[in-house]
């Protein structure tokens, strides 16, 4: 818009405004430096991250909590011969088919107490690519017991057996798991979840399938060929409304249930004929 000025010409001097917009270079400049270093600063460290954890609890079932568990290990010295009869008989919920005996069950050695299971919680199947983005420990002095005789002279006692019934009270280690509060960190809210024994008398992780190596198609000689996905993992479900997960096998059936537990088998090595 262009402004129109009248200029009358008389004996009296006058003054006129006229207004001009000026713009400075070095006109808050100190302010621009600070909103600059402001700018480079969340470059460079990135804006603040929500690492709180959250509590996830067993999602309930027929008004039950509880997360069961069964780990079943070989009985005997696996032998190419032996291993080609193998049945579902061959594996069973008890520590003694592993290394121990029932002395070290009942006064609770070392080699027995300093043993546990491992839960690894990764974020796909494969091998080559997957992360572990957190482990669940469960040790060998909850679970069940079952009667025993020491002694023909003494009555029967208490020993532990790798079946646990995990819930709010009682045994409750490994019945919670923690994770990221804010779903939107990873964008992750399925788990594929695989079990490993930690034998303190041996030194040595044993691997754990989701499926005995006596069930079809393993039995028909295919016992060490199979696709590790089918046969080591479970999926682990997170809800974030409720803050409780689910599991289910690999054929998307949950279990963990008091009913359908989630039934783990020693997993035996290629054994040369």
């Amino acid at each position: 818009m262009n402004n129109n000025y009248k200029i009358l010409i008389n004996n009296v001097n006058k003054n006129i405004s006229i207004p001009i917009e000026i713009k400075w270079d070095f006109l808050d400049r100190e302010n621009s430096i600070q909103e600059y270093q402001d700018v480079i600063t969340k470059e460079v460290i990135g804006l603040p991250k929500n690492f709180e954890i959250s509590r996830f609890a067993h999602d309930e079932y027929n008004g039950d909590s509880s997360i069961n568990y069964e780990f079943n290990f070989y009985s005997g010295t696996p032998s190419y011969n032996t291993f080609t009869g193998a049945t579902s008989t061959s594996w069973s919920p008890s520590y003694i088919h592993q290394s121990f005996t029932i002395s070290d069950l009942y006064y609770q050695r070392r080699s027995f107490t300093n043993s546990f299971f491992k839960l690894d919680f990764y974020d796909t199947t494969s091998g080559a690519n997957q992360i572990n983005y957190f482990t669940v420990i469960i040790p060998t002095s909850q679970g069940k017991t079952t009667d025993v005789f020491l002694s023909q002279f003494l009555p029967p006692q208490n020993i532990k057996k790798p079946i646990f019934k995990l819930d709010y009270v009682g045994d409750k280690e490994g019945f919670f798991l923690y994770w990221l509060r804010d779903e939107t960190f990873y964008n992750i809210n399925t788990f594929y979840m695989t079990a490993k024994f930690f034998d303190a008398k041996i030194g040595q992780f044993i691997r754990l399938m989701n499926k005995g190596q006596f069930s079809s198609p393993l039995n028909t000689g295919n016992w060490w060929r199979f696709n590790d996905k089918d046969y080591f993992y479970n999926k682990v479900v997170f809800n974030y409304d409720n803050n409780t997960y689910q599991v289910f096998d690999t054929e998307n059936q949950r279990i963990g249930t008091e009913i359908n537990p989630i039934k783990m088998y020693e997993y035996l090595n290629p054994i040369s004929p």
